[in-house]
């Protein structure tokens, strides 16, 4: 499959999803900070590490890994324009990554399975 093959089927599955609930973590690779802020009186937990992702991906735009969890972390949240955005900035800059792959097929998936409901 082709890279342009790729992220049509990326954007493609995106855009046939509503909901997605819940991610998987990918912390491996991240700065501490990053994966793992602390918890205190300001924002939420997931709230306070997409902050620190964003501020991460400010100084480093291609860290995939990064990319990933802030797509996790959204969709988490019930962002999901925002979670589909970074997993296609993520397979733009990996298009074989099968974490991203498997993660825009598992949104996909909720969406049709709520679709049903």
């Amino acid at each position: 499959m082709s890279r342009n093959d790729t992220l049509a089927l990326l954007l493609a599955s995106a855009a046939a999803c509503s909901v997605f609930v819940g991610a998987g973590t990918w912390i491996a690779g991240l700065p501490r900070d990053v994966a793992r802020p602390t918890a205190g009186s300001g924002p939420s937990l997931p709230d306070a590490q997409i902050e620190n992702l964003l501020v991460h991906l400010q100084k480093d735009p291609r860290d995939v890994e990064a990319l990933k969890r802030l797509g996790a972390l959204y969709a988490e949240t019930g962002q999901l324009k925002e979670a589909v955005s970074a997993y296609v900035s993520a397979s733009i800059e990996n298009p074989g990554d099968a974490e991203t792959k498997r993660a825009v097929m598992e949104l996909q998936a909720r969406a049709q399975q709520k679709g049903k409901h």
